[in-house]
């Protein structure tokens, strides 16, 4: 069963890197105020000097990486690199692998640009970054609560980020 599994990854792993790459972009800006420099993502407020606007655009599949908790349960999803997957809902936790590019799943004539396999569960999510939260449209409703279904989540923090 794990070399079928394995070989499944590889598959949509190649199919994956030979699809166009989707982006997150913004703008950070830098400035400085009162002695002191400052990074933001909203536009500096009145009296900043220095002021520097930096772009940046990076691929929404490295975008992923780390833990996403839901906003208003107990459930979390954890990104790793080499497309490993944890998938946690209070104690109970399943382990599986995603991929992410443009047209990666599809269900019918409908595709999704999230897949993810946890354990026997298969799901194709529509997955976008709106603001702080990584928002999972299921692409067909699932008959259950699990992994496939819609989500709002948010970055996890670290205790470095306080």
């Amino acid at each position: 069963m794990s070399k079928f599994l394995l070989a499944v990854v590889a598959m949509l792993l190649v199919m994956s890197d030979s699809r166009s790459q989707e982006f997150e972009r913004g703008v950070v800006y830098s400035y400085s105020k009162d002695g002191q420099r400052h990074y933001s993502r909203t536009p500096p407020p009145e009296g900043a000097e220095d002021v520097r606007e930096l772009s940046y655009s990076i691929p929404l599949s490295d975008a992923l990486l780390g833990t996403w908790i839901e906003k208003h349960g107990d459930t979390s999803y954890t990104f790793s690199s080499g497309y490993s997957l944890e998938f946690r809902t209070g104690r109970f936790a399943k382990h599986g692998v995603w991929t992410y590019a443009p047209g990666n799943c599809a269900v019918g004539e409908t595709q999704g640009n999230l897949y993810i396999q946890a354990g026997t569960d298969r799901c194709c999510h529509n997955a976008s970054l709106l603001g702080n939260n990584l928002v999972l449209t299921a692409v067909v409703q699932p008959r259950f609560v699990g992994v496939c279904s819609d989500r709002v989540l948010v970055r996890a923090q670290t205790s470095s980020e306080g």
